[in-house]
């Protein structure tokens, strides 16, 4: 988790936007790195496994990890080096 950093939690298809792209609206593809534990952004005695993922379309790159806290809730982290 040292690498990442929560960004937003999001509800699975609204209208969050990473690097111009609306993750939502583009298929995920995996980064192929390990999954790490990080806590719920509200609950931090909970823990959730998320996932790294990217988008690339029309010369953007996005990358993300991601953990669904709840029912189409998403924990959303993004790369430390991204802010």
């Amino acid at each position: 988790m040292e690498d990442w950093e929560v960004y937003k939690i999001s509800v699975e298809g609204d209208n969050l936007t990473l690097n111009g792209l609306m993750i939502w609206e583009h298929e995920w593809e995996y980064l192929g790195i390990k999954p790490f534990k990080a806590p719920h952004p509200a609950h931090p005695n909970q823990l959730h496994k998320y996932k790294a993922w990217y988008i690339k379309l029309d010369g953007k790159k996005v990358v993300f990890a991601a953990s669904e806290l709840s029912n189409m809730l998403w924990g959303i982290c993004i790369p430390k080096t991204a802010t």
